[in-house]
């Protein structure tokens, strides 16, 4: 996504964004529905940063999925409709189709946190929160670049020790770079810490380097998505969008209500895109 799209919206706009998806993922639990929304996030981030980060993470969130999947037929067997025996345990269509459900609904929130981390950082995220909590703003944001952070430095401290050659056992040599990685972080920690100490930060109200203002169309693009996220949230708490899974499993059947909150719903997750290609 270039600068000139979902990028170059608000921040309060584009957290409201992420509030919404997210309120709505734990809102619905129809199987259909949650399935085209871990697709649609696929996509968002996909579209994001290239692709980067879906290749990197999505195996392991397909792996979590995976298990969620799995176990939760064989630790729960409520249910009436009963799939087969596994031992003395019954395994039921209700308990096999929540945790699909649930599996959706953890790796869709998993999405919505990549998302999330490449849309809202740095200043954005600080101009948020930093004037609110000023330290924990900067401890949550420190945190949220802080594994991608430790690995390209762990990968970097590899292709030195590549470079040099090494003799000593692998055990040894991973011991070597991890005793490299930390001295590394907490120098840089302390270095850190005394910058931030010299220049006052959070004795007063933070000035912003980059400011950001409210136009027209950042609130154009607000009234939109909470009328999309007022219609979708009304028709989940009506019952659209939601099926009954214990102790019977209920019709996954489409209503035309159903169909309408559907479309809706599309709408809302794929506003960023609808405004990244507005601009383009």
């Amino acid at each position: 996504m270039s600068e000139q799209g979902f990028l170059s919206i608000h921040p309060i706009v584009q957290l409201m964004y992420y509030i919404l998806i997210g309120v709505m993922l734990f809102q619905i639990n129809h199987p259909v529905f949650l399935l085209t929304t871990f697709l649609l996030l696929i996509w968002i981030v996909w579209q994001q940063d290239e692709g980067k980060s879906i290749k990197k993470r999505l195996s392991s969130i397909l792996l979590l999925m995976g298990v969620m999947i799995l176990l939760n037929p064989l630790f729960v067997s409520r249910g009436s409709h009963i799939l087969f025996y596994l031992g003395n345990r019954q395994i039921t269509l209700e308990a096999l189709i929540y945790g699909i459900s649930l599996a959706l609904m953890i790796g869709g929130m998993m999405l919505l946190f990549i998302s999330f981390q490449h849309v809202l950082h740095g200043q954005r995220f600080l101009y948020l929160f930093a004037n609110l909590l000023p330290r924990t703003a900067l401890l949550v944001m420190i945190a949220l670049r802080f594994v991608p952070l430790l690995m390209n430095r762990l990968e970097t401290i590899r292709a030195i020790q590549h470079v040099r050659g090494s003799n000593k056992s692998p055990i040894k040599t991973a011991m070597l770079q991890l005793q490299a990685l930390i001295t590394w972080s907490l120098e840089e920690s302390i270095e850190t810490a005394d910058s931030m100490k010299a220049r006052g930060y959070g004795n007063q109200k933070r000035t912003m380097y980059t400011p950001f203002y409210m136009e027209k169309r950042d609130w154009f693009v607000m009234i939109i998505l909470l009328l999309l996220f007022i219609l979708c949230f009304t028709g989940s708490i009506l019952g659209y969008g939601n099926i009954y899974i214990y102790p019977r499993l209920g019709t996954l059947h489409f209503y035309p209500f159903d169909w309408g909150m559907y479309i809706i719903m599309i709408f809302l997750y794929l506003m960023p895109l609808l405004i990244e290609r507005s601009t383009a």
